[in-house]
């Protein structure tokens, strides 16, 4: 599929697994260049480890991240009482 997304900047939180990495992997064979936000991030270039709760760190994201084409906010947390079984 041809998205016309080659060369487009595409920032994704939450992106080292589950639907938030899934995302990133279509965005780059799209040909995206992807930038990765996560806690723990594969390691590279274009990935970062930032906690999005701490006071400040939207604002360091957004300075790392630069000028986006797109953005994907998959960024949560999960604690012990919301995991219901």
């Amino acid at each position: 599929m041809d998205l016309k997304l080659k060369g487009k900047r595409a920032l994704v939180t939450g992106g080292s697994k589950g639907i938030g990495r899934a995302c990133a992997e279509v965005l780059a064979a799209e040909g995206c260049i992807v930038l990765v936000a996560a806690r723990n991030p594969q390691s590279g270039p274009n990935a970062k480890a930032i906690d999005l709760s701490q006071r400040g760190a939207a604002e360091a994201l957004a300075g790392w991240a630069g000028e986006l084409d797109s953005l994907v906010g998959n960024a949560g947390a999960m604690t012990g009482s919301d995991r219901r079984r």
